[in-house]
């Protein structure tokens, strides 16, 4: 399954196009869809927010990202969804993260799953930084005056930290970032992670069988900036208040 094609977005949502690239040899264009504060010229801070499906599924257009520009929305926040490569091969990558290969798959914390760790990942991480890019350099056509939050659930959770704390192993410069929100995520290379650089909030279920919940517990027992609740009422991926968190 390659990234799949897009119906049109929801009525009010700007949609443009962001990076051009290849999947399993072929090339693709990238959108992301723009959901800005309803009645507002400008906004604060930004959510780049990236979907789940482990890589290799999932959409921008999933129902969950209305909702979730609403709850921002009424906070003067902007919502952006960016596409992200799905089924990528090691011929996709750049040769930044080709040559980086072989010493990522040494770092990888035990039991994380692989799947969630190679090549998909990191063609996921490279899009994201495009992404990051361009939201960083459009901040005055965007009207956006505050911070960039970077956020994503399952896999897309994976990919925020991967942005943050894989991409200067490999040798990106990336725009500051104000934080970093995970849900269901975790972050695969502990010897790589800058513990005091961002803050990062995450919730996770302590059963979750999907993305097992070690690496993002690492991570809140070692950066004063993360705080993570622990929820078993979370369903994998998704988002919504749970008991314990602030409102």
């Amino acid at each position: 399954m390659a990234t799949p094609v897009l119906d049109a977005p929801p009525e009010g949502v700007e949609r443009i196009i962001y990076r051009d690239t290849m999947v399993q040899g072929a090339p693709l264009q990238l959108a992301m869809d723009i959901y800005q504060p309803s009645g507002q010229s400008t906004a604060g801070a930004v959510l780049i927010w990236f979907h789940a499906g482990a890589f290799v599924s999932g959409s921008i257009q999933a129902p969950g990202h209305r909702s979730l520009a609403r709850w921002l929305g009424g906070q003067g926040m902007t919502l952006v969804v960016p596409q992200y490569r799905l089924n990528a091969d090691r011929s996709d990558l750049g040769p930044e993260v080709s040559d980086k290969l072989k010493a990522l798959h040494k770092m990888r914390m035990p039991g994380f799953r692989k799947s969630l760790s190679a090549v998909k990942s990191l063609a996921a991480l490279e899009d994201g930084l495009a992404a990051l890019d361009w939201v960083e350099s459009q901040r005055q056509s965007i009207g956006i005056d505050g911070k960039i939050v970077l956020g994503g659930s399952s896999a897309g959770a994976i990919t925020a930290l991967n942005m943050v704390h894989t991409a200067p192993f490999i040798g990106y410069l990336t725009p500051a970032v104000g934080g970093v929100i995970s849900y269901s995520g975790g972050y695969p290379y502990p010897d790589l992670y800058r513990a005091g650089h961002v803050p990062v909030f995450a919730v996770h279920n302590p059963a979750d069988d999907r993305v097992d919940i070690a690496s993002i517990r690492q991570v809140a027992a070692r950066d004063p900036l993360a705080e993570l609740i622990e929820a078993p009422e979370q369903a994998h991926g998704a988002y919504f208040l749970s008991k314990g968190e602030p409102r």
